[in-house]
């Protein structure tokens, strides 16, 4: 017990500083926002708006999910509302990352035909950095999301399991 009371004090502790550290990063993508008037007027690949958005949402959905892990490790019964959580956030955020890898390659693809200012926005200026993001962003979500498909097949065939069983017993 006193073990598990230290994992959760450790746990907790980390899951504080990383809360801490995406405050951080929703407080600095607010603060060098850039308006959608600014961005047209600046450049012809409007896409990196979208892209700031989703930069915006990431952190958000990333905050929340650390939250709610926190949560968890200060009562562990809540464990049911993580799982809540995950199976409802999870194919959202898997269908916004692949969404916003569309519009990550729209953007690049513009960018490289316009040759325009938009070479100062982040997407461009350091594109593998974003990827990765990316790829780690799809990948959790992917995971979450097989996650709940097979929970959702392993419970429908166990129904259909049941239903048969209980027929043949008759």
């Amino acid at each position: 017990m006193e073990n598990n009371s230290k994992l959760r004090f450790a746990g907790s502790f980390v899951s504080i500083l990383a809360i801490l550290y995406y405050f951080f990063e929703i407080e600095q993508q607010i603060e060098n926002w850039v308006s959608y008037d600014d961005i047209i007027n600046t450049t012809d690949c409007y896409q990196v708006y979208g892209l700031e958005i989703w930069l915006l949402t990431q952190s958000g959905i990333w905050c929340g999910s650390i939250f709610i892990i926190l949560t968890v490790f200060i009562a562990p019964q809540m464990f049911k509302f993580m799982l809540f959580f995950m199976y409802l956030v999870g194919p959202m955020f898997f269908m916004l990352t692949i969404f916003a890898l569309v519009v990550q390659v729209s953007f690049v693809n513009c960018c490289t035909e316009e040759m325009d200012n938009c070479e100062d926005f982040y997407p461009f200026k350091n594109s593998s950095n974003f990827i990765v993001l990316l790829v780690v962003s799809l990948m959790f979500s992917a995971s979450i999301t097989m996650l709940l498909i097979s929970i959702l097949i392993s419970a429908l065939w166990q129904q259909v399991r049941n239903s048969v069983l209980r027929y043949q017993i008759v």
